[in-house]
């Protein structure tokens, strides 16, 4: 994105780079701007009280953010704008540089990806952000950026290196058979954990047909979710999958043990307990090789809550799964974090003898107490559990939560009032 149309005065400006929904700082529009304008203000060494400017409503953030934009001069890049989420639709409508008018001598970039249209039916979108729509309406200045066969090559190689490894000349030319399917940086970072466990006498007579790594990002995250799973289990790695891609903000380490804990088939199938141990627990090792397998797949954010880094990941993962299955692990994930209890899925003995953590509405006194100062809101239920409640069918559950007192002060404490899809 071109900011001014004015000649520069390429003096020395402070360059400012972010990262779209790589960490908690970049996840949103606000957290995104709210970044910027802390590192602008250390910058200029202005004071800057970041809880002030976090709390201000989304509109008079944007105003200040728009205003250091316009009085001081800098270099502002934003990458994979489509990586936001889209409260205050800033990333359908890009809202926080909407009306910018910045100083004559910044200069602001952006990177996203293009919305595609379904190539069968073009009434149809294949990938759809808005972001790329709306600079094309707003008739910014543009560049596409293909990634060519040569780019490819020396991003690999930079790839492969970081991990001390590197391919031999026959290797590099099945990769770059698989890279032609669809060129993008995302394929290349993921072909590289598959291709970096490569000995310099793999594959190196190998047809394409024949060539391990397939093409395209949504094949090879299938075919290293599916190399997971043979290694560590079918059943504990779709569960685990599947709290990490159905979750609002992200499942941390202890809320993955009790959710692990509660599916007796991983128990069962890959822990080796038997369903009627209803002692058995998740050993937290388990769950941690695990984690570490899908140390390159996943960012932490708040809370050490993870994530999926990229979109596509979560889309691509999401599909891995049939209705029912989505509905089993949503009804598990809603009694867990709504702290409820269903006696056909999720006895109340089972639950306490498995030492799952429960998850009242304040975590330092009783509920009825929300409204004193003193209580602390057990924020991730108000993260979690009405969507969850919502997207299993549990209507009367979630009505009590929406509609009691002591929730619904808990949620206005914790800021997380917001509309729902169902």
């Amino acid at each position: 994105m071109e900011a001014s149309a004015a000649s520069p005065n390429w003096t020395r400006r402070p360059v400012i780079i972010q990262f779209c929904g790589t960490s908690e700082a970049t996840a949103s529009g606000l957290r995104l701007i709210v970044n910027i304008c802390h590192q602008i203000h250390r910058l200029k060494g202005i004071p800057f009280d970041s809880e002030n400017i976090s709390s201000l409503a989304y509109g008079a953030a944007v105003l200040h953010f728009q205003k250091l934009l316009h009085d001081f001069p800098i270099v502002l890049f934003i990458d994979s704008l489509d990586q936001l989420t889209n409260d205050n639709q800033a990333r359908s409508d890009i809202s926080f540089l909407k009306g910018v008018a910045p100083h004559p001598d910044t200069r602001i970039i952006v990177s996203c990806l293009p919305d595609e249209r379904d190539p069968v039916d073009a009434s149809k979108w294949k990938y759809i952000y808005g972001c790329s729509t709306k600079l094309a309406e707003a008739q910014v200045t543009c560049i596409q950026v293909p990634l060519l066969a040569s780019g490819a090559d020396d991003v690999m190689i930079a790839i492969l290196k970081l991990h001390g490894r590197k391919l031999t000349g026959p290797q590099l030319d099945l990769v770059r058979s698989c890279v032609a399917v669809e060129p993008s940086v995302l394929y290349l970072q993921l072909a590289a954990l598959g291709v970096s466990t490569w000995t310099s006498e793999d594959y190196v007579h190998s047809s394409v047909l024949s060539c391990p790594l397939v093409g395209g990002v949504a094949n090879v995250i299938n075919q290293i979710v599916d190399g997971i799973a043979n290694i560590h289990g079918q059943a504990l790695t779709e569960a685990a999958l599947a709290f990490i891609t159905l979750s609002v903000a992200g499942v941390n380490d202890e809320e993955m043990c009790d959710l692990l804990s509660l599916d007796d088939k991983v128990l069962s199938k890959d822990v080796g307990i038997n369903k009627y141990n209803h002692s058995a627990r998740v050993p937290v090792h388990v769950w941690i090789i695990l984690k570490s397998a899908l140390q390159s797949l996943i960012v932490e954010r708040s809370g050490g809550c993870m994530r999926w880094y990229h979109r596509q990941l979560h889309e691509v993962i999401m599909n891995r799964y049939a209705a029912e299955d989505k509905l089993y692990f949503q009804r598990l994930m809603a009694c867990y974090f709504g702290n409820i209890v269903v006696p056909v899925l999720l006895p109340q003995p089972i639950a306490l003898v498995r030492g799952i953590s429960p998850q009242p509405l304040t975590l330092n006194c009783p509920e009825q107490d929300v409204w004193f100062p003193q209580s602390m809101m057990n924020s991730r239920r108000c993260d979690e559990a009405v969507d969850h409640m919502l997207a299993a069918s549990m209507f009367t559950e979630a009505q009590q939560e929406l509609c009691s007192l002591q929730a619904m002060c808990a949620r206005a404490k914790c800021g997380t009032f917001r509309s729902f899809s169902q």
